[in-house]
């Protein structure tokens, strides 16, 4: 392969699993319940996944690619520790706790997605204040003094804009639980 198909692998690899590591991490600690052992199995589960990285089907979340190594290498954790693993989950629990997992983030994926289909959805004014609040971090107070206006003015844009998120999210999904 040559050296920059290489190197946009690797970038492609390391952004990939930069946005995934918390996520991994996360996966890994719930089914041993030790920060060392976590650790230890995720540096391992990234070689994995980097000796893998050509198998991987990019129209799939990464993250969920990659709990399936961390599963894998937890596996190999417990036969390895046995019964006398700090914290030692049974194999039932262990596997319930990590399908837990991957469908929770499969559902914060969705809302995600469609969080950001609904903030393009947005009049411009309303982007404005949201991209003010929270991508400035300004101050309701800020905001209200640039507006002209009260801060409870700022406060009730706000708080209108986030509700119409809500609903917007509502309706994609065809549920009442966003």
């Amino acid at each position: 392969m040559p050296d920059s198909d290489q190197n946009r692998r690797a970038e492609q690899f390391l952004r990939l699993l930069t946005a995934a590591e918390g996520g991994l991490l996360r996966y890994v600690f719930a089914m041993t319940g030790n920060p060392d052992a976590t650790q230890e199995i995720y540096q391992e589960t990234v070689l994995d996944l980097w000796q893998k990285f050509d198998d991987y089907d990019r129209s799939l979340p990464f993250v969920n690619w990659a709990c399936r190594f961390g599963w894998i290498r937890v596996q190999r954790w417990r036969r390895a520790k046995g019964r006398n693993a700090a914290l030692q989950l049974d194999e039932e629990t262990a596997e319930a706790l990590g399908a837990k997992y991957l469908a929770d983030n499969q559902r914060h994926e969705l809302r995600s997605r469609l969080l950001a289909s609904c903030l393009e959805k947005l009049p411009e004014p309303a982007r404005r204040l949201l991209e003010a609040r929270y991508a400035r971090r300004m101050t309701v107070e800020e905001i209200a003094t640039q507006q002209a206006v009260t801060a409870r003015a700022v406060y009730k844009r706000i708080d209108k804009v986030r509700h119409w998120l809500k609903s917007c999210i509502e309706r994609q999904t065809g549920t009442g639980l966003a």
